[in-house]
């Protein structure tokens, strides 16, 4: 069965999206309010920018400078980063940052937002994060068009 391109090509689609319920961030929500996030699948731009910020996360040149100095301290830092216990974010952690940032819808995510949630609750903030990976990997939904009931039949004036 060959795949349907032009159907593909005119087809719309949108983000998938679902509510990550925070039980335990209840108190920074109003009143009767449900306390959770509203996230969303990322699109391939989105991806490849989290993957972007998590390279960049890892500053090579810094880390090879730092290395050829011939500086002890500047030695010392770099081989930390090499291994990953210096003061560098490890990378599965700056990537679920990134995925916070653009997959949360309401509230609107950011990387402070991120920071915070993730220091504080990291439960839910893997919980969150798990949930914007997810749905990105399920990819977009399709719209469907809206069925069109058809004619409707006059009522007849009661006699």
């Amino acid at each position: 069965m060959p795949f349907k391109l032009k159907e593909f090509n005119q087809a719309k689609f949108h983000a998938r999206t679902e509510f990550v319920r925070v039980v335990e961030l209840k108190d920074f929500f109003d009143e009767g309010e449900e306390p959770g996030f509203e996230v969303k699948g990322l699109t391939g731009i989105e991806y490849a920018q989290v993957e972007s910020e998590v390279k960049a996360n890892k500053d090579i040149e810094k880390i090879v400078s730092g290395l050829l100095s011939g500086k002890a301290e500047d030695v010392s830092t770099s081989l930390k980063d090499i291994m990953g216990t210096g003061d560098n974010v490890p990378d599965e952690l700056a990537r679920r940052l990134a995925f916070f940032e653009k997959g949360c819808v309401k509230p609107e995510g950011s990387l402070e937002l991120a920071k915070k949630i993730c220091e504080r609750f990291p439960i839910d903030f893997y919980a969150i994060t798990n949930k914007i990976v997810n749905l990105t990997g399920s990819g977009q939904v399709l719209k469907k068009k809206s069925v069109k009931s058809g004619k409707t039949k006059k009522s007849k004036t009661p006699s």
